[in-house]
């Protein structure tokens, strides 16, 4: 750009100035980059939530990052599994004959016989 433009144009702080178009550049990319971030965030987020609800993934416990002192910080985040291995062995060997709402009620169960202080 320096080529393109006299030097006299430079630093005028008029909207012509290629320091302000510079400038705007850099913010508008911004923006789009937080824009891009946020929806992408929410497809995942809508992935992971349909694979739940159709019993394919389920969280089976969370994470938090450790300093070098040993102590946690940030946000715990969620760990994942395929349902296939959370389960108990042999545990969906009839799964085909259960209606949803029977498939529910049995891991529901499952999940509070297995848990310490949940109830249903």
């Amino acid at each position: 750009m320096a080529g393109e433009t006299p030097e006299n144009l430079w630093h005028t702080g008029l909207d012509s100035d290629p320091w302000h178009w510079k400038d705007r550049a850099a913010e508008e990319k911004r923006q789009n980059f937080d824009v891009g971030r946020k929806q992408g965030v929410s497809a995942v987020d809508n992935a992971i939530q349909q694979l739940q609800r159709e019993y394919y993934i389920t969280i089976d416990g969370n994470d938090r990052k450790i300093s070098a002192t040993g102590k946690f910080y940030g946000w715990p985040i969620n760990r994942y599994c395929r349902v296939l291995n959370w389960v108990p062995a042999g545990w969906l060997d009839s799964a085909t004959y259960w209606s949803a709402e029977q498939a529910r009620e049995l891991i529901l169960d499952e999940g509070v016989a297995m848990s310490d202080g949940v109830t249903r």
